[in-house]
């Protein structure tokens, strides 16, 4: 965290998946993950989604990727949500739901 935002602290880290991989050579991962700081300056950091990988490399992940919510005050800080389709490069190539992370430097929210 110091190299993000010059803060040092000690941060909770709970984090589930799970990954199938499938004879056609597709696959499905489910992340749900936590990030709680102990220093109250820096938000709380949420995921859960479910990325669906494509045997010819195109991606999709559906549910709330990013959530970042405000120690101070609770308020929500930066939300994405909805679905995001890749190509086989990492380009979007469909989006649905707002995603003000994409293409964004986080740096400043921390």
């Amino acid at each position: 965290m110091r190299d993000l935002c010059g803060i040092e602290t000690f941060t909770t880290v709970t984090e589930r998946w799970s990954l199938k991989e499938y004879a056609d050579g597709s696959a499905k991962l489910h992340v749900n993950r936590t990030f709680v700081p102990d220093d109250p300056r820096i938000p709380i950091e949420k995921g859960a989604g479910t990325t669906f990988i494509a045997p010819d490399g195109t991606r999709r992940v559906v549910g709330k990727p990013i959530h970042l919510i405000s120690q101070i005050g609770g308020g929500v800080l930066i939300l994405d949500a909805g679905r995001v389709d890749f190509d086989p490069s990492g380009e979007v190539i469909a989006m649905r739901g707002p995603h003000p992370s994409l293409g964004t430097d986080l740096a400043p929210y921390y």
